[in-house]
């Protein structure tokens, strides 16, 4: 054990305890190390280090850097401090506001420079603290210049917006476009949009479109500029514009055809006719002669509320009326990718037969009238053709018309009234000298005495054909059944 006798102490130290080293010791005193040499102190005394250089004595107004709240200051003379505000008060016999440590001093600090920002920097109504200054955000999301809307086809519209001019404190990153047809949403109603549109350049206009829900409607679109944060959205003032979609709109096809969904329409309304049946040949015997059964109307069909988008195609096709004596009409259609969407069949041609009874017209969209009988007793009228589903007409002499499909030829139920039956032909006496009228819709007439041919059914009606009347007995010569009329297809996009 060693033992230290300080000189005229008159007591001992002993040197084994002593572990002190110069950080320990305050600058400017000298302890002993452990082998009794004198040991100068390097530590630096900060019980009353009092205001750092340059930095003001008063207490801020507003006390938000007290007790372990640091901050960092820049002295007159360059030096950066980490300081501390303690309360007020704090500091007997006075002193300064702030205690300091050079950051120079603080291995774990890195060399800082003064905050620089300014007012612009922080958001309206927000303050901070900067270089120990409180300041006042005046921050806010840049304005949107102008805003229009416009339609484009059916639902789809195009919105169009002029950019911000880029500037100091006003930032922008895109803009909501929100809907309501109550009135203008502000930034409520229903989000239809969100991004910078066609182009994010500053003041440069700007374009975005979309399908709205409903065509035929008014909406009020309003439009309001954003900024993302670390702190979340913020949100800039409104623009308003109004917008009505377009209509429902109807195309009609008489032939074969591909058909492009327009843009901004995504439902569709099909109504299809089937080509309508011929007309049967009169008989040509010399006792027997029986006028031909009149042709079917080519059958409807409806398809509500189809699925489509714009830019898709349709396949349409329109079935022809049968083209000679006898002949189905063909079947109209209209199909998506190989998928049948709506189709009709077509009407059946009228028949004839060596009997009298049953010479009848042909089954369709309506009825084809039945052919005029004839005997060596008997001599009659053929049957009208039917109209709107129904059945054609029967002559008295036990010869029957064709069966309708038993519901409305009207397109949608009550529009233009399509697929009439063919009247039969007459037998040709004096009395048949007068041709018997085809089925409303495009129905083509009865043969009759001296005009032995049917009439054809009208184009793009699906009407059938009229029977050809029989044979004279003063040598007429019988008449073809008439040609049926070929289908339609109407399409309406909503």
């Amino acid at each position: 054990m060693a033992i230290f006798y300080p000189s005229g102490s008159g007591s001992s130290v002993d040197l084994d305890v002593i572990t002190a080293v110069a950080g320990d010791i305050l600058s400017g005193k000298t302890g002993i190390d452990p082998e009794g040499d004198p040991l100068p102190g390097t530590m630096t005394d900060r019980t009353n280090m009092g205001n750092s250089p340059g930095i003001s004595n008063s207490y801020p107004t507003t006390p938000v850097h007290i007790g372990t709240h640091p901050q960092v200051n820049v002295a007159t003379n360059g030096s950066q401090y980490l300081e501390i505000c303690p309360p007020r008060g704090f500091y007997p016999g006075g002193g300064g506001a702030y205690t300091g440590v050079l950051a120079s001093e603080i291995s774990s600090i890195p060399a800082l420079t003064p905050a620089n920002a300014v007012a612009a920097h922080i958001l309206n109504g927000e303050t901070a603290w900067v270089n120990g200054n409180r300041i006042t955000g005046a921050m806010t999301v840049n304005s949107l210049l102008s805003f229009s809307a416009a339609v484009v086809s059916g639902r789809r519209v195009t919105a169009t917006w002029r950019n911000p001019n880029q500037a100091a404190g006003r930032p922008y990153s895109g803009v909501y476009i929100k809907y309501s047809t109550s009135g203008y949403p502000g930034t409520g109603g229903t989000q239809i949009y969100k991004g910078v549109g066609s182009n994010a350049a500053s003041g440069g206009i700007s374009t975005a479109t979309f399908d709205l829900p409903n065509v035929g409607t008014t909406y009020y679109l309003s439009l309001y500029p954003y900024v993302t944060t670390s702190d979340g959205e913020y949100l800039g003032g409104v623009l308003n514009a109004q917008v009505t979609t377009g209509g429902e709109i109807s195309y009609t096809y008489t032939s074969s055809t591909i058909v492009t969904v327009p843009q901004g329409y995504t439902q569709a309304d099909i109504f299809c006719v089937g080509g309508g049946g011929a007309g049967s040949l009169g008989r040509t015997d010399n006792y027997d002669h029986y006028g031909g059964g009149g042709g079917g109307g080519g059958r409807t069909s409806t398809a509500w509320n189809v699925s489509v988008s714009g830019g898709q195609s349709l396949a349409v096709i329109i079935g022809a009326g049968g083209a000679s004596s006898g002949d189905d009409g063909g079947a109209s259609s209209v199909s998506r990718s190989g998928s049948v969407l709506c189709s009709a069949n077509g009407g059946d041609g009228g028949s004839m037969t060596t009997s009298v009874g049953r010479r009848g017209g042909g089954d369709g969209g309506s009825g084809g009238g039945a052919g005029g009988g004839s005997g060596s007793t008997t001599r009659v009228l053929g049957g009208v053709g039917g109209s709107d589903g129904g059945n054609g007409g029967d002559n008295n002499g036990g010869n029957y018309g064709g069966d309708g499909q038993g519901s409305t030829t009207r397109a949608w139920g009550s529009g233009t009234l399509y697929s009439g039956g063919g009247a039969g032909g007459n037998t040709p006496t004096s009395a048949g000298s007068v041709r018997q009228s085809g089925g409303a819709g495009g129905g083509g007439s009865g043969g009759a005495r001296g005009d032995a041919w049917g009439a054809a059914g009208s184009a793009n009606t699906g009407g059938g054909g009229g029977g050809g009347a029989g044979e004279g007995f003063s040598g007429e010569s019988a008449g073809s059944g008439g040609a049926g009329g070929s289908g339609i297809v109407l399409i309406r996009f909503h």
